[in-house]
């Protein structure tokens, strides 16, 4: 039987520790922090089907939360591309995502960091609601998982597993935002991990490595 570690106390100060050291950097931006909570449940589709809102739903839920920071604008990679990145409204920020899967036949903590890019402005000024769009990209850690050699020698058995420890992490967002309330949105979030075409785990016939959870969640911004 597989153990299933949570991460340690000592891990965790040391994580906050370095969160607290960013947020006192001077290097971001005014306002520029955000946190958010969300709930998802699995769906048996691919990645392809979660973004066109076609989803199978399965028993397994995810309840997870971020904590993301917006540098000032000169270090954010894209703005070195172009000048027109804030007219439309485009940014980065660096996001930290704290997970954990409380049903179905994997479950435990995850850790997610990524980098986000988002448009936060896809409707008219007039309308009295803002929708923006963020897609993100970064690595997925599950310690309770099984390593990549330990899932493959488990990979022609009965074992339960459809995940390894490390992972790509990708995630895409709609979020809808009440200007009268500027710092609350609604979001509908993507949560994905995957093999990344074979560079955390070879494709084979037939195994599916990764997970992929749907669902809403809340943000506020500070």
């Amino acid at each position: 039987m597989l153990l299933k570690p949570l991460f340690s106390m000592s891990y965790c100060i040391r994580v906050l520790y370095l969160i607290s050291l960013l947020i006192a950097s001077p290097i971001w931006a005014a306002n520029s922090y955000q946190w958010s909570i969300f709930h998802g449940q699995f769906t048996e589709k691919d990645l392809g089907n979660a973004l066109l809102f076609s989803y199978q739903p399965m028993a397994s839920y995810l309840v997870a939360m971020d904590f993301g920071i917006t540098p000032d604008k000169q270090w954010q990679p894209l703005w070195h591309l172009s000048d027109k990145f804030e007219e439309y409204s485009i940014s980065q920020s660096l996001q930290l995502n704290l997970s954990y899967v409380y049903k179905g036949d994997e479950c435990g903590f995850g850790l997610n960091p990524f980098l986000a890019t988002s448009i936060d402005k896809l409707l008219p000024a007039s309308w009295p609601v803002d929708l923006g769009y963020s897609a993100g990209v970064g690595l997925s850690y599950y310690g309770y998982l099984p390593d990549k050699a330990t899932y493959m020698t488990l990979a022609d058995t009965s074992q339960p597993y459809k995940s390894t420890r490390w992972l790509c992490y990708l995630m895409f967002e709609w979020q809808l935002k009440y200007k009268q309330l500027p710092n609350w949105a609604l979001t509908w979030r993507i949560h994905h991990r995957s093999r990344c075409y074979g560079v955390f785990y070879p494709k084979q016939p037939g195994i599916h490595v990764g997970s992929d959870y749907f669902g809403l969640g809340i943000r506020y911004y500070f």
